[in-house]
């Protein structure tokens, strides 16, 4: 069934209409309009329970309604100078919590070890430059103390 493509039919990873920025309106038209059904009688309960519902209007997250027409993958492009920065926001709504921490998390790790590698070239170049030994091996133990201290301070800025 998984190689036949069925069970991806009925269980899709993604919602093929919130990727592509397409309108879900049509699935929701009412079924009365199209005469499957007789138009309903609003009761008191009902109409009270709509009033409830406008009420929590105000409370809802932009997740509980259909995007702005935007597509997921609009929403989730890459900039060329800051790849590493993403809607997180898109993510969340997206994928969930757990995900979007996640995906945080690295953005955040990509965008400190860019300053660690430019670090790191700076380190490599004087390392060829000189040809001590002892100086060799004193730019080696300094780099190392550095790379532990910057992963101390990025864990610690994390938190």
């Amino acid at each position: 069934m998984i190689q036949a493509g069925i069970l991806l039919g009925y269980f899709p990873l993604h919602d093929l209409y919130q990727r592509d920025g397409r309108s879900k309106a049509v699935f929701l038209k009412p079924l009365y309009l199209t005469t499957v059904l007789e138009p309903p009688v609003p009761s008191e309960a009902a109409e009270k329970l709509q009033q409830f519902f406008m009420a929590l209007a105000d409370t809802a997250e932009e997740v509980d309604f259909d995007s702005d027409g935007t597509s997921l993958s609009f929403e989730l492009r890459t900039h060329c100078l800051t790849p590493w920065h993403i809607n997180i926001q898109v993510i969340r709504n997206y994928f969930g919590e757990k995900i979007a921490l996640y995906f945080q998390f690295f953005s955040e790790y990509t965008g400190s070890l860019t300053w660690m590698a430019l670090l790191e070239s700076l380190v490599q170049i004087l390392y060829s430059l000189l040809q001590d030994a002892t100086a060799q091996l004193a730019i080696r133990i300094a780099n190392a103390c550095l790379i532990v201290l910057w992963q101390s301070h990025f864990l610690t800025a994390w938190k």
